[in-house]
């Protein structure tokens, strides 16, 4: 038997399996160092621009305090807002701090580098210095909701809270209201006075406040009042002050009682008569239940 040309087939494949590995699968070269820094170098500048390109909201300085004078009624500040950044801005007005303060945007969107404006108006009362503020919202991602502080410095001056008066009242019955006084120190008040006699004012308390002195003032609408319209001033004579007097308007309106016409039988006559009441909460039925004032027409 021939043992050596058996064996040569083992042999082989014996040897073969000594062979180093070699894979069939396609080899994957580099990139050239150069390409690579280029791709790598363009990505980071289109990552760059896109980070930067947002819109950006720049605010100017108010003053640290507006002043206004003793007869102005409302303090006003315009306030330049602009848009630094390189996509256009978005903006409107959130809210106010106080139902006093109004607040308008002129435009509620500004290409990159334009500019707009902010006017901010505050009603007055008081005196001392009063702060308030506006709050934007904005997509100025580093700005969302910004805000704008308003400080008003009011001037020491006499003013009355309300500084209208208005009274509503049935005929026969009294009214009551109240106003307050504030006063700067070295003011007081010398007379209140009225034009119709079925209105009364007095003071009533007085108080000290910070830089002066709170009066509270009664106002009554008397039973004697006649039905309609009710217009009358109540005028506050004043010491010390820059203006000699303030005067407080009042206005409403008395509302009649109740009426009855038609041919009424009184003390055996017979006429058209107009009944009206002489004050009676509940309406009435009769000219006996109503204590009538009785007219012939």
């Amino acid at each position: 038997m021939d043992w050596k040309g058996a064996l040569a087939p083992l042999e082989q494949s014996s040897s073969g399996a000594d062979a180093p590995f070699q894979s069939t699968s396609p080899r994957i070269r580099p990139l050239p160092t150069r390409l690579t820094f280029l791709a790598l170098l363009s990505c980071i500048v289109h990552f760059s621009l896109t980070a930067t390109a947002q819109p950006q909201l720049k605010i100017e300085a108010l003053p640290h305090v507006s002043k206004v004078t003793p007869t102005d009624h409302e303090a006003k500040e315009i306030v330049t807002i602009s848009n630094v950044g390189t996509e256009d801005l978005q903006l409107k007005v959130e809210n106010t701090s106080c139902g006093c303060t109004d607040a308008i945007l002129s435009t509620e969107s500004l290409p990159p580098g334009h500019k707009g404006t902010l006017t901010i108006k505050m009603r007055l009362s008081g005196w001392g210095v009063k702060m308030e503020s506006v709050t934007l919202h904005t997509n100025d991602l580093q700005q969302p909701y910004p805000v704008v502080n308003f400080r008003v410095a009011l001037p020491a001056s006499v003013v009355s809270i309300p500084s209208r008066l208005m009274i509503q009242a049935r005929e026969g019955n009294m009214e009551q209201q109240f106003l307050s006084l504030l006063l700067p120190d070295g003011v007081t008040v010398t007379k209140l006075s009225l034009h119709h006699f079925y209105i009364q004012a007095k003071t009533i308390e007085s108080q000290p406040v910070k830089g002066g002195t709170l009066q509270r003032i009664e106002v009554l609408l008397l039973p004697t009042a006649i039905a309609g319209d009710l217009k009358d001033d109540l005028t506050i004579d004043l010491k010390g002050a820059s203006m000699p007097q303030i005067i407080v308007a009042i206005e409403g309106s008395v509302t009649g009682s109740g009426l009855i016409r038609g041919d009424v039988d009184w003390k055996g006559a017979s006429a058209p008569l107009l009944l009206c009441s002489s004050g009676a909460n509940a309406p009435f039925q009769s000219i006996t239940d109503a204590g009538a004032l009785v007219t012939s027409r």
